[in-house]
């Protein structure tokens, strides 16, 4: 059985938060590699939503599939900074 379309196999992560907030670097983090770009100003990198399925780094056998998003109000340039 292919794991990637079991779900009882996979934990589904999935980070929203305001542009900036860091969401892709935690993502990163918990994957424990580099598997979304981040931005190194308050515009947004990521454009649309973005899946990975990656390996849990404590436990090889288990996935994690982890969801990136835009940040909240990227749609709305006038509210991104308030």
């Amino acid at each position: 059985m292919n794991i990637e379309k079991d779900p009882s196999k996979v934990t589904t992560i999935v980070f929203f938060g305001r542009t900036g907030s860091g969401k892709s670097s935690l993502a990163n983090m918990i994957a424990g590699k580099k598997v979304f770009d981040i931005g190194d100003s308050l515009e947004s990198k990521t454009c649309e939503a973005e899946m990975e399925i990656v390996p849990w780094r404590f436990d090889p056998s288990k996935k994690i599939k982890l969801v990136d998003n835009p940040g909240f109000a990227d749609n709305m340039p006038e509210m991104t900074n308030q």
